[in-house]
């Protein structure tokens, strides 16, 4: 007798309309809602110092990639610290923190940065310089 699975149901062209439509209109919402917003990033003397002596290359291209991202609204592993400061863990090396506040939801200042060993010296200054802005 053969082959006696049944054919799988033909595909419905106006099915897959419906779904691009639908699939359209929530990512148009979402845009509105400024889920695609780019944000600003503003850099301290200090954190621009501190990447700068940096001397691992994969490092600091862990880190540029780490602040293209929160660029483009993706903050990912974010953690408040307190007092209007957070931290953005990056998880390459010696476990690196990019210490940070942001205003009006659309600017982010890039305060300091540091890794495990001097991060209470880094929260501490980062505090201090977010009172300052």
């Amino acid at each position: 007798m053969g082959n006696t699975k049944a054919n799988p149901p033909a595909r419905k062209v106006g099915a897959d309309c419906h779904c691009a439509a639908a699939l359209r209109q929530r990512l148009d919402w979402l845009y509105s809602i400024g889920y695609n917003r780019h944000l600003e990033i503003r850099k301290s003397h200090r954190f621009i110092q501190w990447y700068v002596g940096l001397r691992d290359a994969k490092t600091k291209a862990a880190i540029a990639r780490r602040i293209e991202r929160a660029q483009d609204g993706n903050t990912g592993d974010v953690k408040s610290v307190g007092d209007g400061v957070s931290e953005m863990r990056v998880d390459v090396g010696a476990g690196y923190r990019l210490y940070f506040t942001t205003r009006d939801r659309t600017v982010i200042f890039l305060l300091c940065g540091g890794d495990k060993s001097t991060q209470k010296q880094d929260i501490a200054a980062a505090k201090k310089m977010a009172r300052e802005i």
